[in-house]
């Protein structure tokens, strides 16, 4: 499985629940450059944003966690 960034994911979960960017910024109590640094994988997932995800969004913190490792991984293989 190819690796992706864990934004794309979010982006998705925003679409299918009709939210902005704003929206879950506010829902996860972060500003909003955090939520569109997320989103475009410049930001990493710390174990923070990864519990404020899982209760946004769903998913549980260990598997954002996962998914950012893999996506950061990939790009430094990549290099």
């Amino acid at each position: 499985m190819d690796a992706i960034c864990p934004g794309e994911l979010i982006h998705r979960e925003l679409d299918a629940r009709g939210w902005s960017e704003h929206d879950l910024a506010r829902v996860m109590g972060q500003p909003v450059h955090c939520v569109r640094e997320l989103m475009i994988g410049q930001r990493p997932i710390t174990p923070d944003l990864a519990q404020r995800l899982s209760i946004s969004l769903g998913m549980s913190p260990p598997l954002w966690l996962y998914l950012d490792a893999t996506y950061r991984r990939a790009l430094m293989v990549l290099g």
